[in-house]
């Protein structure tokens, strides 16, 4: 029999065999989770949760680890020879990571698209839980096995569009009713950006009549996206706050012990830290500064709707859908971070292609929808989207994602996909409640960050012949405008020499979480030429740099 061990932060509450974290009285949680030992009751005693939370059970014969279905809490486990080490975070395993070289596929995932799929990390000897599953080692044999504990699947029910909103606004009200009653008076912190779900997020707090409300935007001054969330908050008389980023805010930032801490905790060899989302500043400064209340509740405005955002009107218009459509469209959506050459384009196609959720080359909408969706569900949300609630648990403060409450995302499957695409449902209902509590015009309703002539510009010239001509100027200008003002954090030499006008700042962090790039320095060990990630550099690059020993634990550099 195996022996085990269980390293979690001190926040885990423990119970006999027992291992919880959640905000929802875990000590109670924990109490009724000691003494279930099999898979199914595991199981079914997942899904009467409520996110966030994270469970390790050590039965006599198995060890189980279940995440909720946003995958708020990872779980990293490594079985080797006689022991099963297990817990919130690598680096607490005991396992040695120095001496690991990750696999060309898990490298170039985590180049191309900053996580790595599936159950891999990047270090062989360790491997990540996946969201709203039940992953199990049999103490006696080794073998590991997963149990899904909650099944992300479009199943459309048809109705009129009157019923369907009546549907929709039910659900809304009893997702916000859930949230006022727990917050109980406290305050919510709403991240207010330029797009529509924060938006609807705040409209429904307004709807119903809740008070104590704060809304903040972030980056440099005249940001297209703060401009925007400023006259929403604005229009439903709704305190914002802007918290400005100086380019000295980066600078010492990159430089920082804290930020050392931060990454090295962070980083557990399967994700981007949730720092490349921009909000790691603004919350330290409204906690530290004490603009918010020390109880207060942060509510981002992710949604399980965004998945459906990306697909395409070919999705409702035809009768039927190649399966390399749905994998094109994977591609185009998730593989971005750097242009790949033609050997690596073929891998990560022919990889998508094998992972979808349905079998056949010509799909019905639905099928195509479900494998579109649920792909993106398990990994572009769960693993990169969601990465910036570790900034909250970072800074030591409570938060909650109304829009993937588990009676949303079961409203959300039955959508009939012509109001789907494109959350076309949700834009209809958005608008409709900024109109009638925003006091504007119809016409105005519609207004995001995306309506930058800037940007509709630049996106514009990106991908043709022209952009050539303008790519040093477009350098210049990104060091020094761009929103978020990232790029200060290195020398301006250091970003020229990488950026092409492609890539992103996604792009940037993934060299400096794999040691090939410092921030601080500027030094760059060594960086795709010309933008194009190619399967040379992925192999060379798993062992030009050490990333355990950039990221060093005592929080010095």
């Amino acid at each position: 029999m195996r022996a085990v061990d269980v390293h979690c932060a001190d926040d885990w509450v423990t119970v006999g065999s027992a291992h919880v974290s959640t905000p929802h009285d875990a000590s109670e949680v924990a109490k009724r989770l000691d003494g279930v030992a099999g898979v199914a009751e595991v199981r079914a005693f997942a899904t009467e949760l409520r996110h966030p939370f994270a469970l390790i059970v050590v039965a006599d014969d198995a060890v189980h680890c279940v995440t909720d279905h946003l995958r708020s809490i990872p779980i990293y486990y490594s079985v080797r020879n006689d022991r099963v080490r297990v817990g919130d975070a690598v680096q607490n395993l005991g396992v040695d990571r120095s001496g690991s070289t990750a696999t060309v596929q898990s490298q170039a995932e985590f180049l191309a698209t900053g996580y790595v799929h599936d159950d891999r990390t990047l270090c062989p000897t360790v491997e990540q839980t996946r969201a709203a599953t039940v992953t199990t080692v049999d103490r006696r044999t080794g073998e590991v096995s997963t149990t899904p504990s909650y099944e992300y699947t479009v199943d459309p029910v048809d109705r009129g569009d009157a019923e369907l909103r009546s549907e929709l606004v039910a659900t809304l009200d009893t997702v916000v009713e859930r949230l006022i009653r727990e917050a109980d008076g406290r305050q919510l912190v709403v991240p207010l950006s330029g797009g529509y779900d924060s938006r609807l997020l705040l409209l429904l707090l307004v709807k119903h009549g809740y008070e104590n409300v704060l809304t903040y935007s972030h980056g440099r001054p005249g940001n297209a996206e703060a401009t925007t969330a400023r006259a929403v908050a604005e229009n439903l008389s709704v305190p914002w706050r802007f918290v400005d980023y100086r380019p000295a805010d980066w600078r010492s930032l990159v430089r920082s012990a804290e930020y050392q801490r931060y990454f090295s905790r962070a980083f557990n060899d399967d994700r981007l830290p949730g720092i490349v989302h921009m909000n790691w500043l603004a919350v330290r400064r409204l906690t530290r500064n004490d603009v918010v209340d020390d109880d207060c509740l942060f509510l981002p405005g992710h949604t399980a709707a965004t998945m459906a955002e990306h697909l395409t009107g070919a999705y409702e218009s035809r009768e039927r859908i190649p399966r390399d459509r749905v994998v094109d469209d994977l591609f185009e959506m998730n593989v971005w971070l750097w242009d790949l050459d033609d050997e690596l384009t073929t891998m990560f196609r022919s990889q998508l292609s094998e992972r979808l959720s349905v079998d056949g080359e010509r799909l019905t909408p639905t099928e195509a929808a479900t494998a579109y969706e649920r792909w993106e569900w398990l990994e572009r949300e769960s693993k990169w989207i969601h990465a910036d609630l570790d900034v909250y648990r970072h800074f030591d403060v409570e938060y909650r994602v109304p829009f993937w409450d588990r009676t949303f995302v079961d409203f959300w499957q039955t959508v009939p996909l012509a109001s789907r695409i494109d959350k076309r449902l949700l834009r209809a209902y958005t608008d409709e409640l900024y109109v009638r509590y925003g006091g504007v015009d119809p016409s105005e309703a519609t207004a995001t960050e995306l309506d930058s002539v800037v940007r509709r510009g630049y996106y514009a010239l990106r991908d043709t012949p022209v952009f050539d001509l303008i790519r040093p100027l477009n350098s210049y200008l990104r060091y020094r405008k761009d929103p978020s003002g990232w790029p200060v954090a290195l020398p301006e030499s250091t970003f020229a020499r990488i950026y092409t006008g492609t890539e992103n700042r996604h792009s940037f962090f993934t060299l400096e979480a794999l040691g090939l790039l410092d921030f601080a320095s500027g030094d760059v060990t060594m960086a795709p030429i010309g933008g194009t990630l190619g399967r040379e550099f992925v192999d060379r690059s798993r062992t030009a740099a050490d990333r355990t020993a950039k990221w060093r634990l005592d929080g010095s550099r």
